[in-house]
């Protein structure tokens, strides 16, 4: 698709909401406004598309719950490469590549309940994610956010979950008081040391006290576990 004179590719019930949608495979240019758009749809997935080059945002989620949007490339956008609006909920949002938008990688200003996990998002002029600071609950884990102009990753709720984001320091990073696995019944959490080959200087340590000086469990590469 490509030239449209509006969205590029647009799914919106005339009332009510949608649901089971499944958008794969599309490829979307020069969109006079946003490249794929998804009012009121209630499941489904957004995958393996590319959106880029278009007037707006590369995909824009309106009012959504619980779709999976995964494996996109977002690129070149004159704004977001991805924008979330009207409080969509319960969305896994991961493995997409955001870049060399024009405004922000991944814009979820007004998502709640949601998992950002696995996406990049490089060289877009405003900020790799960006949040509102008053959004819901959410959870961003193991995003790599690099060379993007203001900011890696902009303020987020204090209810946030962050962890083991790349920002181009070396290393991750946990902001909040809780690491949540999912929100499904059979969701889970893992925690890793390194995604190279591991060696004895591969721990995990679990620290308290204040600003971490006391080592109260250490979990070696052999598996064994020491505890102060």
């Amino acid at each position: 698709i490509a030239g449209a004179a509006q969205n590029g590719l647009i799914v919106a019930p005339v009332s009510g909401t949608q649901t089971g949608i499944t958008v794969t495979g599309s490829t979307v240019r020069g969109s006079g406004l946003q490249g794929i758009r998804l009012v009121g749809v209630v499941s489904g997935s957004v995958t393996s598309n590319t959106s880029e080059a278009n007037t707006q945002e590369g995909i824009g989620l309106d009012a959504c719950v619980g779709l999976v949007i995964s494996g996109n490339s977002l690129k070149s956008n004159l704004r977001d490469g991805l924008r979330t609006t009207n409080a969509s909920t319960k969305l896994v949002i991961t493995g997409n590549v955001a870049a060399s938008n024009t405004a922000h990688g991944f814009n979820i200003a007004e998502i709640a309940d949601s998992i950002l996990i696995n996406n990049v998002a490089t060289l877009n002029v405003g900020r790799g994610i960006q949040g509102g600071g008053a959004e819901g609950t959410n959870q961003i884990s193991f995003n790599k956010c690099s060379s993007n102009t203001i900011e890696q990753i902009g303020t987020l709720a204090a209810t946030t979950v962050l962890c083991g984001n790349d920002t181009g320091t070396g290393t991750g990073q946990l902001g909040a008081s809780s690491i949540v696995g999912g929100y499904g019944v059979t969701s889970g959490v893992q925690i890793k040391a390194t995604t190279g080959v591991g060696n004895s200087a591969s721990v995990i340590d679990m620290l308290v006290g204040s600003n971490g000086a006391t080592n109260a469990m250490r979990i070696l590469n052999s598996g064994f576990v020491g505890i102060n």
